[in-house]
């Protein structure tokens, strides 16, 4: 498969999922600005904090290393295709390991919260968690295949019948209570891996010699293949799976604490996971989907573990370019969100909940993590290109690193919730995500060193960038200060403000960085004729 193909591959599956994520992520908000006028707050907490992270460790620990071992490198034969198949299914006992030990933590190690329900809970969403195992196999068959549009529609639909499922469960059986919350994520699960079978049942057959499969059997283990498992593809999930322990750790910190150690009641959790959820909405609807995609390009362009100057010099030209490209959109994007999102918190959370959201602790949460998408923009792609270059060496040494990146978040989590409450959350996964940068831009700075490239200039924005920034940061402040609250026509005074300051932002942007538009509009263009 050929680098510009992949290139174009990754830059449709990007879009895509950002226009149908932003599709989906309206109705979810939606959604939420219902459930928080029909629900408590300790339910949201329960739901949304310890059922959710219960099914997000299972997942992410049983498919994550698996899912990045198959992507690597680039499969020429049938045999490749059906070792990284054998290996793709061992995301199912894993994830049947995981929902019995973990799900037996969540019911008789941690403190059992007050509610109806609870024990059948975890069961369900344990059990949700191994049914979404069996679609790994197909999701990664669907990655490496590039089949960028079946993997946008199978994952927009699930969230589309959860969402909507659970809408009608709390509306129309509200004293079923946790039971609604666990019928539609079984569903969503169900859904999730139905519709990738139907889609490769129908479609096997196909005589592509890049796709060889030419039944749904071929879909599923071959016993017979010889090795069963790709040597290389296996040790590198073996150190994939200590990195993706810490990694989710490292994600998911302040949930786990709030978990095992209890500092947040309930119900503080849920305000906390709501104004973190629609703080982070930009993280999860564009970044996430541009990091997946860039990890796709990156894994599949670079050779692991090879130096830069033993790399094709074509492609790492491009992997540069698109390296450089990719940083500079994510720090103008986050610069965005900073420069906006702190004067306009109060109003975005009046609008978004009410006065519950928008009073007390929850605008100070919204603007700290501003702060903190701006520093996930950036982590986001560096960690990218990290991982997809690094060997296995590397990836060893790189365990480690993330021990001691935990030992950091946790020591800055003791030490700052006790006198921060919530806020001491996002301030030490800011301060852990700043080590993290640090240590992904120095194996950048020291791959491209021997080379003419330097990747790393895209996160020096041009001082004018910098000056129009701060001018709208200090107009929207102003704005804040001067007309939020003062009813209604305050409220407008404040929001077409702010509008017009986004405004001129985005013109700017438009005249200094025409560079960068023009190679997404190159690209973009390619992706629509291909």
């Amino acid at each position: 498969m050929s680098t510009s193909r992949v290139l174009i591959a990754a830059a449709q599956s990007a879009s895509y999922h950002v226009i149908l994520q932003f599709t989906f992520r309206i109705v979810t908000f939606l959604l939420n600005s219902i459930l928080l006028r029909f629900i408590t707050e300790e339910l949201l907490g329960i739901v949304y904090v310890r059922l959710t992270l219960l099914y997000s460790t299972i997942i992410f620990i049983s498919r994550e290393p698996i899912r990045r071992a198959c992507l690597t490198n680039k499969l020429t034969s049938k045999a490749e295709w059906q070792a990284v198949i054998n290996l793709s299914w061992m995301a199912l006992p894993a994830a049947c390991f995981l929902a019995v030990l973990l799900g037996s933590i969540w019911s008789f190690v941690l403190a059992k919260p007050d509610i109806e329900f609870y024990h059948e809970a975890v069961v369900a969403f344990a059990f949700s968690a191994v049914i979404e195992a069996v679609s790994q196999p197909f999701s990664i068959i669907a990655q490496i295949g590039l089949f960028v549009k079946l993997r946008v529609v199978v994952e927009g639909l699930a969230l589309l019948i959860r969402s909507c499922l659970t809408l009608f469960f709390v509306l129309y059986f509200p004293q079923w209570g946790l039971i609604g919350f666990c019928v539609a994520q079984i569903v969503y699960c169900l859904a999730f891996g139905v519709s990738y079978l139907v889609y490769f049942g129908l479609k096997s057959g196909g005589k592509a010699a890049s796709f060889p499969f030419n039944s749904l059997r071929s879909f599923f283990p071959s016993w017979s293949s010889k090795p069963f498992l790709d040597p290389e593809r296996s040790k590198l999930t073996l150190s994939l799976v200590r990195q993706s322990v810490v990694k989710q750790f490292l994600t998911e910190g302040e949930r786990y604490v709030m978990t095992v150690f209890g500092v947040l009641s309930f119900a503080e959790q849920g305000v906390y996971e709501v104004i973190s959820n629609l703080g982070s909405l930009v993280a999860r609807l564009v970044f996430a989907q541009i990091e997946d995609a860039a990890y796709l390009y990156f894994s599949q362009t670079l050779k692991r573990g090879v130096k830069a100057t033993d790399q094709n010099p074509e492609d790492l030209k491009m992997a540069h370019q698109v390296l450089f490209f990719l940083l500079r959109l994510q720090l103008l994007a986050g610069l965005i969100i900073l420069s906006f999102g702190v004067p306009f918190s109060s109003l975005a959370l009046f609008l978004y909940g009410g006065t519950t959201l928008a009073s007390g602790v929850g605008p100070v949460l919204l603007r700290v993590t501003c702060i903190y998408v701006l520093i996930l923009a950036i982590n986001g792609v560096t960690e990218c290109f990290h991982f997809a270059a690094m060997s296995q060496k590397d990836v060893d040494r790189y365990n480690w690193q993330l021990v001691f990146f935990s030992a950091v978040f946790l020591g800055f989590t003791i030490l700052l919730t006790p006198s921060l409450g919530a806020v001491g959350f996002i301030v030490a996964n800011c301060l852990n995500m700043v080590c993290r940068i640090s240590n992904s831009t120095m194996f950048i700075r020291d791959f491209f060193a021997a080379t003419q490239h330097h990747p790393l200039d895209a996160l020096i924005p041009p001082k004018t960038t910098l000056f129009a920034f701060s001018v709208a940061f200090a107009c929207s402040m102003t704005s804040q200060l001067l007309f939020y609250g003062q009813g209604m026509r305050g409220n407008l005074l404040h929001f077409f403000c702010g509008a017009g300051c986004f405004a001129a932002i985005l013109l700017l942007l438009y005249k200094t960085e025409k560079q960068m538009i023009g190679f997404i509009q190159h690209h973009w263009r390619k992706s629509k004729t291909q």
